[in-house]
C-alpha cells in the first residue's frame, strides 16, 4: 500500500503538491475563522482539594472562582490620601470588569483576618475574585485586569497583578523562537548534505506538515481541553520530527542516486525502507503521546492530542509530499552544492563510523560498562526528584506575576503566595462556632503564618477559612503542611465532634496534582513500553531487540530526568539559564517528557535497527550487520539529533518561562545522550555481546505474529550497496 501511494505521489507530483497546498490553505482558513480555544481546565477527581472545590461551587459559588492579587508598593505609604484615592478608583475599575466577582480592598479588612497592608505601610494587596474557576477565566477578563494594574503603576507607584491564571497569559506565544530553530536546522542540513537543494527538501516538508498540523491543533482545541502552552510544545516537537523524518528519506534517496539508480527507482527503495521506518517511528511517537491520556488529567488532553496531530501531519507529509518533491528534483538532488561540504551517501565499509563500530565490537564489555556507567551517573539525581509546581518566583524578572510575587513576599512573607482555603459543611450555628475554634487553634500550628475567622455563605450551610503558611508555594515545607493538616492536625481538632474540614485552595490543588501524577506515572510508562515492545517484536521478529530498546530508552529518559533534577531542583547552573531559584520539578514534566522522549528515542532505534536488520537478513552475520548499520546511519542520526538538540536549546534559551526551559532541556539532554552514548556505543557493544541471540524468537510466537516489515524486501536490500564486500567479524569479538 505504501509503495503504491508513494509511487502515485512521485509520478503525479503536480497533483500531490496542489493537494497539499490546498490542504494547507483551507485548514488554516478554517482554523483562522475559529481561532485557538484555550481552556486550562484543572480537575482532580478523588482528591480532597477537588472535593472542597465541588462543595464551594455548589454551596459557595462566590468563593469558588479563581483569584488574583493586585499588589501595590507606595513609597509615601498606602494610607496617603492621594494614593488611597488612586487605589480605590482602581478597585472600582476592577469590579466593573466582566468576569470579576468581587474585589477585597485592603482598607476594608476584618481586624481578625490577616492584614492586607504590610507593617511598614508601603505594600498592600487587594484580592480579586473571578467568577470562573481556576483555568476557566476568560483571557479578555485577565487582560483587562492586567491593564488596570499597568495604568496604576505610574507616578511613583509600583503595581502588578499576580496569580496562577495571570501567569498563563504571560506564556510565550513563539514565533521568533521557531524561526531561530529553523535557521539553525538550515545550517546543520547544509553541512550534512552540502547541497542547497537537498537541504531545502526537509525544511519544505516540515513547514507543510507543521502548518497543517497546527491548524488541526487549532480545530481540535474546540473539542478537547487545551492549555495555553500547547502550541509552543507542539511546534517544538513538530519542527524536530518533521525535519528528521524527511532527512532520513532524503538521505536514502541520495544514496540511491549516487549508486546509479534512476530517481524513480531510488525513490521506490527509499520509501520502501526509510519511508516505512518513518511511518513506524511516527506511529510510535503518536502512541507514546496518546499514552498521556491514560493519566486521566483533562488539562493535558489538548497537549497529547494536539501534539499527536502535528506529528501525524509531518509524518504524512514525509511519505506523500516528499516523494512528489523528489520527483521534481530528479537527478538534481545535489544541485547548488558547496564543494567543501558536498558528501556522498556511499557504502559503509571503511568509513569513520564503520571503523568506530568495529573498535567498539572488539572490546564490547569495556564499552558497554563505560556507557552504562555514564548513563547511570547522569540518571542518579533522579533518586531525589521531588515533584510539585514551581511558583511565580521563577518567572522572568519584570513580568507582572513575578513583580506581584516579590512584593507580596517582601511585605507579608513568602507564605502569602501560597494560600490555603479550608472548607467545611455546616449543620447549624454550633458548627460555625466550632469552626472558629478550629481556626483559632490552627494559628498555633508550626508552619502557619495566619488564619482568618470562618466566613459563612448566605445559607449558613458552608463556611471557609483562609490559611497562610510560612513557606513559599514550591517549598517542601508547604507540601508537608498540607499533609500534616489533613492527616494529623485537623483529625485531632475534630475528634470530639464538629464539622469536617477539607483542605483546598490553589496550593493544595497543586500538591494533590503532584501526588496524583506520581501515582499514575508508572501506569503510563508500563502501557507505552508494553505497546512499543509488541510493535517492535512484530517488526523485528525478536525478543531481545524490543527488550533492549525499552531498557535503553528508559536509560536515556532517566539521564534527562537526572539532569533536570540537578539543574532545577539542586540549582546547579540555574543562574546561567535565568532561573529564579531551585525548586521542585513541575509535576506534569516527567509525564510529558516520558511520552515524548520515548517516542523520539524510538525514532533513532527504528532507523538504526532497520538498517542492521537489512544486512543481517542478507548475510546472517550479526557483527557485520551491526557495523554496517551503525556506519550507514551514524552521520544522518547525528545530524538529526543535532537539529533536535539545537531546536530544543533555542526554545530553552528563548522560552523565558521555567517550565518551558525545563521541558526543552530535558528533551535536549535525552536526544543528545540517545544519539551518542546509546546509539553509537551501547547498542553496538550489547548487540555484539548477544550475537545471534539478538534475533531469537520462539517459533510458535513467530508463527502467530502478523507479518510487518519496515526494512524493505530482501531483493531491495540486497541492491543497496552492490559493491560492498562482506567482512568477517573482528577477532576478539
Amino acid at each position: 500500500m505504501l509503495a503504491r501511494l508513494t509511487s502515485w505521489c512521485f509520478r503525479r507530483r503536480w497533483q500531490t503538491l496542489i493537494l497539499w497546498i490546498a490542504l494547507l490553505i483551507t485548514s488554516n482558513i478554517a482554523a483562522g475563522q475559529l481561532g485557538l480555544r484555550f481552556e486550562n481546565s484543572f480537575s482532580l477527581p478523588g482528591t480532597e482539594s477537588q472535593e472542597s472545590l465541588d462543595l464551594l461551587i455548589a454551596r459557595f459559588p462566590s468563593q469558588s472562582g479563581d483569584e488574583a492579587d493586585l499588589v501595590v508598593r507606595a513609597p509615601d505609604g498606602i494610607e496617603d490620601p492621594t494614593t488611597r484615592a488612586r487605589l480605590e478608583a482602581a478597585f472600582a475599575e476592577l469590579e466593573a470588569i466582566d468576569g470579576v466577582g468581587a474585589v477585597a480592598s485592603p482598607f476594608d479588612v476584618d481586624p481578625q483576618a490577616p492584614p492586607q497592608i504590610s507593617q511598614d505601610g508601603t505594600i498592600a494587596f487587594a484580592k480579586v475574585q473571578f467568577e470562573e474557576k481556576i483555568g476557566d477565566v476568560h483571557r479578555a477578563t485577565l487582560l483587562d485586569a492586567i491593564a488596570v494594574a499597568d495604568r496604576l503603576s505610574t507616578d511613583g507607584l509600583t503595581a502588578a497583578l499576580g496569580g496562577q491564571s495571570v501567569q498563563e497569559t504571560e506564556q510565550p506565544e513563539g514565533g521568533l523562537t521557531e524561526v531561530i530553530g529553523l535557521l539553525a536546522a538550515v545550517v546543520i542540513l547544509l553541512i550534512t548534505f552540502g547541497s542547497v537543494l537537498a537541504m531545502g527538501l526537509p525544511l519544505v516538508v516540515a513547514l507543510f506538515g507543521i502548518g497543517v498540523g497546527m491548524a488541526v491543533l487549532t480545530l481540535l482545541s474546540h473539542g478537547v481541553s487545551t492549555p495555553e502552552f500547547t502550541p509552543i510544545m507542539a511546534s517544538m516537537i513538530g519542527i524536530a520530527v518533521g525535519i528528521d523524518y524527511a532527512l532520513f528519506i532524503v538521505t536514502r534517496q541520495r544514496q540511491g542516486i549516487h549508486e546509479g539508480r534512476t530517481p524513480e527507482d531510488a525513490n521506490r527503495v527509499a520509501m520502501g525502507t526509510a519511508g516505512r521506518a518513518v511511518l513506524f517511528a511516527g506511529a510510535t511517537v503518536v502512541i507514546a503521546l496518546l499514552g498521556i491520556l491514560l493519566a486521566g488529567f483533562e488539562f493535558v488532553e489538548g497537549v497529547a492530542v494536539g501534539s499527536s496531530a502535528v506529528v501525524l501531519m509531518t509524518m504524512l507529509a514525509s511519505v506523500t509530499l516528499l516523494p512528489a518533491l523528489l520527483g521534481f528534483v530528479g537527478e538534481n538532488i545535489d544541485r547548488w552544492g558547496i564543494k567543501r561540504l558536498t558528501s556522498k551517501e556511499a557504502g559503509a565499509e571503511g568509513s569513520m563510523w564503520w571503523r568506530w563500530s568495529r573498535n567498539i565490537q572488539q572490546r564490547p564489555w569495556l564499552w558497554a560498562s563505560l556507557s552504562l556507567g555514564l548513563l547511570l551517573l547522569l540518571a542518579s539525581p533522579l533518586l531525589t526528584m521531588r515533584m510539585g509546581v514551581s511558583d511565580a518566583g521563577n518567572n522572568p524578572e519584570g513580568s507582572g506575576s513575578r513583580t506581584a510575587y516579590d512584593l507580596l513576599a517582601e511585605g507579608f512573607g513568602p507564605g502569602f503566595n501560597a494560600p490555603f482555603l479550608l472548607v467545611a459543611e455546616l449543620e447549624g450555628p454550633d458548627d460555625l462556632a466550632a469552626l472558629n475554634e478550629i481556626a483559632a487553634s490552627l494559628r498555633d500550628v508550626d508552619g502557619v503564618a495566619g488564619v482568618s475567622p470562618a466566613i459563612p455563605n448566605e445559607a449558613g450551610d458552608t463556611a471557609i477559612v483562609n490559611l497562610l503558611p510560612t513557606s513559599a508555594p514550591q517549598d517542601a515545607e508547604t507540601d508537608e503542611l498540607v499533609r500534616r493538616l489533613r492527616d494529623d492536625v485537623l483529625p485531632q481538632l475534630t475528634a470530639d465532634g464538629g464539622p469536617t474540614v477539607l483542605v483546598g485552595g490553589i496550593t493544595p490543588i497543586f500538591s494533590d496534582f503532584a501526588d496524583k501524577v506520581a501515582d499514575r506515572l508508572a501506569y503510563v510508562i508500563g502501557a507505552v513500553i508494553l505497546v512499543s515492545f509488541i510493535l517492535l517484536m512484530i517488526v523485528f521478529r525478536s525478543i531481545m531487540v524490543p527488550l533492549k530498546a525499552a531498557v535503553m530508552n528508559l536509560l536515556s529518559i532517566g539521564a534527562a530526568y537526572g539532569v533536570i533534577v540537578a539543574i532545577f531542583q539542586w540549582g546547579w547552573g540555574n543562574e546561567l539559564l535565568g532561573i529564579g531559584r531551585e525548586g521542585p520539578i513541575d509535576a506534569w514534566a516527567p509525564l510529558m517528557l516520558f511520552a515524548i522522549l520515548f517516542g523520539l528515542s524510538m525514532d533513532y532505534e527504528v532507523f538504526l535497527l532497520s538498517r542492521i536488520r537489512e544486512d543481517y537478513t542478507l548475510t546472517g552475520d550479526n557483527a557485520l550487520a551491526v557495523a554496517n548499520g551503525v556506519a550507514t546511519t551514524a552521520r544522518v542520526i547525528t545530524a538529526a539529533a543535532m537539529i533536535m538538540v539545537t531546536v530544543f536549546i533555542v526554545f530553552a534559551i528563548g522560552g523565558g518561562v521555567r517550565a518551558v526551559t525545563l521541558f526543552a532541556i530535558g528533551l535536549a539532554t535525552a536526544i543528545l545522550v540517545d544519539a551518542t552514548v546509546v546509539r553509537l556505543v551501547l547498542v553496538p557493544s550489547t548487540m555484539e555481546l548477544l550475537g545471534d541471540a539478538n534475533w531469537w524468537i520462539p517459533r510458535w510466537l513467530d508463527r502467530i505474529l502478523p507479518n510487518l516489515s519496515i526494512e524493505g524486501e530482501p531483493h531491495e536490500a540486497a541492491s543497496q550497496a552492490p559493491d560492498q564486500q562482506l567482512d568477517p567479524a573482528p577477532t576478539g569479538s
